[in-house]
């Protein structure tokens, strides 16, 4: 099997900004209680078991308990929308770049704002996106992958684990490049 692409996507850890209690002042130290981590993609999950690592690094460095809570559904939509409108400053979103950028794109209504609701941290990690094929198949290209499809209707199938948005964005990739 060859590898045709390898496309990276960014998950950040973002935050809102601080505008309430003494960190804001730069009177105090943040946190002052338990932190709150939204992941908005399901337990178990790649993402997931990053975000508790950083989530523990977190906790031993602040001395706070940090709490990872999974809101999965709308290709991160869900998760991210309610960590935008959680209103509170002891309350991350472990996030993927795609959630901000793609979906106001391709859904129609997204419950959040990327321009006004966030401001990011830190990357953190980054995820390939490889595409491969038997290597029988007379494919070099995105281009060629797509000319074989149409060729043969029906014959070629194909499967995915996509983290929120990657397909989307691939499928845009696949269109340009045909």
């Amino acid at each position: 099997m060859r590898l045709l692409r390898a496309t990276l996507f960014s998950i950040i850890l973002a935050g809102a900004p601080v505008t309430t209690g003494s960190a804001a002042d730069g009177n105090g130290a943040w946190p002052v209680r338990p932190v709150r981590i939204i992941v908005p993609i399901g337990a178990g999950s790649a993402p997931d078991a990053v975000a508790r690592l950083v989530g523990d690094g977190l906790r031993q460095r602040w001395g706070q308990p940090v709490v990872i809570e999974n809101r999965a559904g709308a290709d991160a939509s869900v998760g991210t929308g309610a960590f935008a409108n959680a209103n509170d400053d002891h309350t991350l979103l472990y996030g993927f770049a795609s959630a901000l950028t793609v979906n106001p794109l391709i859904q129609e209504k997204v419950p959040f704002d990327p321009a006004r609701d966030f401001v990011s941290i830190s990357p953190v990690a980054n995820t390939v996106i490889a595409v491969a094929v038997h290597r029988d198949l007379p494919v070099y290209s995105l281009a060629d992958l797509a000319r074989v499809a149409q060729d043969m209707p029906g014959k070629i199938l194909w499967g995915f684990r996509s983290q929120p948005a990657a397909l989307h964005l691939c499928r845009v990739s696949e269109a340009a490049e045909a």
